[in-house]
């Protein structure tokens, strides 16, 4: 097996393997996150390749469809609002951390749930895994805020 690689062919053997390495940009200069900047000699031997971000809708939805929610891609657009509304209106705090992480978590608990309770809407299972999960970590100065997204967001099932 080949594979091209600016512009060069180069084989691929079939029992050897590529190691990859992510870091966040201001990783790759300065420590980022508790983490020390990769030493310059180890640098020089790697290839820089781009990413995307990824569509978070889909990931959401395909993992709603995972945990067994029959209204995955209305429940998809209205958790990917949330978090992109509570990234960007919430203050900044230290304990706040609305990524990948955070969804995946929110979502595997609202499977679990939809598990233990059955009966429940899943618009409301999702709604209460949200504001039990987010609560906690909310400063005073950003509850309204965070409250005030979710009824916007789940006005026929939010109660606070």
């Amino acid at each position: 097996t080949t594979f091209t690689l600016d512009g060069s062919q180069h084989a691929l053997h079939p029992e050897g393997s590529v190691p990859a390495f992510t870091m966040s940009p201001a990783g790759l200069v300065a420590p980022a996150g508790g983490r020390s900047p990769l030493p310059e000699s180890l640098r020089a031997l790697l290839r820089p390749a781009a990413m995307m971000a990824p569509d978070l809708g889909v990931i959401i939805e395909a993992m709603l469809v995972a945990e067994g929610f029959v209204r995955a891609r209305e429940l998809a657009a209205k958790v990917r609002r949330f978090y992109e509304l509570i990234g960007t209106l919430l203050s900044q705090q230290p304990q706040y951390e609305w990524g990948l992480r955070s969804v995946r978590s929110a979502l595997e608990h609202a499977g679990r749930a939809r598990l233990a309770e059955p009966m429940q809407s899943e618009t409301g299972l999702v709604m209460r895994v949200l504001r039990d999960l987010g609560l906690p970590k909310i400063v005073n100065a950003d509850q309204s805020i965070f409250m005030g997204l979710l009824a916007d967001l789940f006005p026929d099932t939010f109660h606070s």
